[in-house]
């Protein structure tokens, strides 16, 4: 699932904007564009938005968005359609201001924080193809403003205690419609928090409950890199394992012989992501099969395999052909055997789990409500409901239990060994340079406030999925949110209920 980049939603999780606070490089209080081959593009952005004639982001559009463009998320993009969420976007706010920015180690990206005229913010991720001097992609994504952080209780708390400070500050964001969905928060064995809110359909008026199955996206990149690491344990391959090594028949050979399983699993192999290529790959969803490559293979690199972290779904479409090679059975099937049965997972029974009921997805339409400041509407993904989508990166509807049972089952060694689970969840490459979070083996690690935690996440990009699954391996805890509003609205909920657990 395409998604927001972490560092901005982990901006906007940690640090409230200023925009009266002076930041380095910066002038009059706002942040100052890189002198980039993006940030020209960025600022000509700006300034053609900000313009009193419609006729400069008109030309703006013609100039960089009238070529061949990715699509964003499910959403084919084009021309036309910009044209329409600009227009939009100008009824909505006269002018925006760059208050923030994350770049991501590739010089074609540029994520950018904006205030507008209204009480909500707007991030913006601009893709540029440099080969033609123009954006690929231009994905928004409405926010609210970051809020003062949360007053908790200080102190050393008892367990009734804990649980009530959560389901306080847990209310708080629903009651501000700010999070619809399940939580289960754990330590150890015993679950100590385990609640549902909101509505799985507000048109039937369908409550979500704790056995509602929620979309997980990326979540599933966890279970993909458990996988994988049985298969290295077993002693069928290594994390130094070439491409060329499994397929002798890949489409790109000399790609082939550089890019190891660890470089996949790690996001720096510079496979390309499905959801930023557009029309070039419409066909990225179906079962690889054995042996079969998804279409991502047959894609140009983005960049030098190994020379940084450039996060793409494309690295674990691969990862699920190289298992189905590597094992010899169909992705779905090598699950079921190796991960959900020995975790105690729900999902093992796949026909008693089918009748669970699952969560429609609740966003924002960004062609008519860029800055999201109309209700919630069932997104597209919505429409499709599947029930299970074993595409490697992204691993099936689930409730929280049988997440938390497979992370339980994970840090126990019922997996893989303890060893080996220490090795996939530390971090390995920088997902920003000098930024508190690293990316491991299909485990984010991240060090705030003196807490360690690993875990994924899952959603964005307005598809109205929001999952955070997390572990803070020196205390024990499992926090796990599943929700059916956006993941801008669910991290920050998340991050500070870690840092809270992290204190006691």
């Amino acid at each position: 699932m395409r998604k927001l980049s972490y560092l901005i939603i982990l901006l906007l999780a940690v640090v409230p904007l200023s925009t009266s606070a002076q930041k380095p490089g910066s002038q009059n209080g706002y942040i100052k564009i890189p002198d980039s081959n993006a940030g020209r593009i960025v600022s000509e952005f700006v300034t053609a938005f900000n313009s009193d004639d419609s006729g400069g982001i008109i030309q703006f559009t013609e100039k960089y968005l009238s070529g061949e463009l990715s699509n964003s998320g499910l959403n084919v993009m084009t021309k036309e359609k910009y044209l329409k969420i600009f227009g939009s976007l100008k009824s909505q706010t006269r002018t925006l201001t760059a208050v923030d920015i994350r770049e991501n180690g590739d010089a074609g990206y540029l994520g950018v924080i904006f205030m507008t005229d209204k009480p909500k913010i707007l991030g913006i991720e601009f893709f540029t193809d440099k080969a033609v001097n123009a954006l690929s992609l231009l994905e928004m994504h409405p926010m609210n403003p970051p809020s003062p952080p949360y007053k908790w209780k200080e102190g050393k708390l008892s367990d009734d205690e804990i649980v009530s400070e959560l389901r306080k500050r847990i209310k708080q964001e629903v009651d501000s419609d700010r999070f619809s969905g399940s939580v289960l928060i754990a330590q150890g064995d015993k679950i100590i928090f385990e609640e549902a809110y909101g509505y799985a359909n507000r048109s039937s008026g369908q409550l979500n409950t704790t056995d509602t199955r929620f979309h997980t996206a990326s979540v599933g990149k966890m279970i993909t890199a458990v996988a994988i690491a049985q298969l290295v344990e077993k002693g069928s391959i290594t994390f130094e394992t070439r491409l060329s090594e499994i397929f002798d028949d890949y489409p790109d050979p000399a790609a082939a012989e550089k890019i190891t399983i660890g470089m996949l699993l790690s996001h720096t192999a510079g496979i390309v992501d499905p959801f930023e290529y557009g029309s070039k790959i419409n066909s990225f969803l179906p079962d690889t099969g054995t042996g079969i490559y998804p279409a991502v293979a047959f894609a140009p690199l983005t960049h030098e395999p190994g020379s940084y972290h450039r996060y793409s779904n494309g690295n674990y479409a691969l990862l699920k052909a190289i298992a189905e090679k590597v094992s010899g059975v169909k992705f779905q099937d090598y699950l079921m055997k190796n991960i959900f049965l020995p975790s105690g997972m729900q999902i093992a029974d796949s026909a008693e789990y089918s009748r669970l009921p699952y969560a429609l997805n609740y966003g924002y339409d960004i062609a008519e409500d860029p800055l999201g400041i109309n209700p919630k509407t069932p997104t597209r993904e919505s429409a499709a409901a599947p029930f299970t989508e074993y595409n490697g990166y992204g691993n099936g509807y689930l409730c929280p239990r049988d997440i938390y049972n497979f992370l339980y089952a994970l840090q126990s060694g019922k997996l893989i060994s303890r060893e080996m689970t220490d090795l996939i969840t530390s971090g390995k490459t920088d997902v920003e340079p000098g930024a508190p979070v690293k990316y491991g083996y299909g485990f984010y690690d991240v060090s705030m406030w003196g807490v360690n935690f690993r875990g994924h996440s899952g959603g964005g990009g307005n598809s109205g999925i929001g999952a955070e699954a997390e572990m803070i391996p020196d205390k024990d805890y499992y926090v796990i949110f599943l929700g059916n509003y956006d993941l801008e609205y669910v991290r920050p909920l998340t991050f500070s209920i870690i840092r809270f657990l992290g204190a006691q």
